[in-house]
């Protein structure tokens, strides 16, 4: 896989590094409100969730199935 590198200004840069926050805080307060299918959203219908000390979850479904089966009441953080 190749990726060409990608020069932006320092406006485009601050504006993607908002865009990346913004979509780390809106993945938490979905999974928090167990808004699982939104959560979910964010991935493409292909898409692979890693987390650290557990398996790869694959696919919208196999991502809402997990967060399904999280305890009502853990938050998470950022």
């Amino acid at each position: 896989m190749r990726i060409d590198k990608v020069t932006l200004s320092a406006v485009d840069r601050m504006l993607a590094e908002q865009a990346c926050r913004d979509l780390v805080v809106q993945a938490a307060a979905f999974t928090d409100a167990q808004s699982h299918e939104d959560f979910a959203a964010l991935f493409t219908e292909d898409g692979v969730l890693i987390r650290p000390g557990s398996e790869h979850i694959q696919g919208q479904a196999a991502i809402i199935e997990s967060y399904r089966s999280r305890p009502a009441g853990r938050i998470t953080r950022v």
